[in-house]
């Protein structure tokens, strides 16, 4: 099945994941899920010119740091996409992770596209159709570019499950578009 998602590699100055580790102050915070308040399974930072609120927890506007800012016209350029906003994530082992969902909550619009870039080691991704069940999985690991584009996450969610086997961390930095 047609997923209108395109991957490829993003190669750039090197040791990337270690730079975005020095300069981006993850935090740890707590979401609610189905009305419970947990700490989230991995650390995440806000880049965007307008607040952005998901599970209860809300990102203030926050400037790009130079590197990212570098890094988001590295991905416009490669996939012809436009954006304002980045949530980065930060998965220190296997037992970080991030469940079933879409990026459709409406500050990105009505047919938003995602720019996923992966630094550090490689993790499977997946994606589900919400219709058909059909799945497709990507190994996405340091310097990949997976390209989310229009309609995806109107018809798939997509996750990146728990494994059990020791992995290095990985960082992930989500591109998107935030109406202002």
């Amino acid at each position: 099945m047609e997923t209108n998602i395109r991957y490829n590699r993003l190669v750039d100055s090197g040791a990337t994941f270690e730079k975005l580790l020095a300069i981006i102050p993850f935090e740890h915070r707590t979401v609610r899920v189905f009305g419970a308040t947990h700490f989230q399974p991995r650390l995440t930072k806000w880049y965007g010119p307008v607040p952005y609120t998901y599970s209860g927890l809300t990102w203030e506007p926050c400037e790009f740091p130079p590197l990212v800012e570098k890094l988001r016209r590295k991905v416009e350029i490669a996939t012809g996409g436009r954006f304002n906003s980045v949530l980065c994530n930060l998965y220190r082992d296997g037992r970080d992770t991030v469940s079933w969902h879409s990026d459709d909550e409406p500050l990105f619009g009505s047919n938003p596209e995602v720019a996923s870039l992966s630094y550090g080691g490689p993790r499977e991704f997946q994606l589900c159709h919400k219709v058909t069940g059909d799945r497709q999985r990507y190994l996405l690991g340091d310097e990949d570019l997976l390209f989310m584009a229009r309609g995806v996450q109107e018809a798939w969610q997509h996750r990146l499950p728990r494994v059990k086997n020791p992995v290095p961390p990985r960082i992930n930095l989500t591109f998107r578009f935030a109406g202002v």
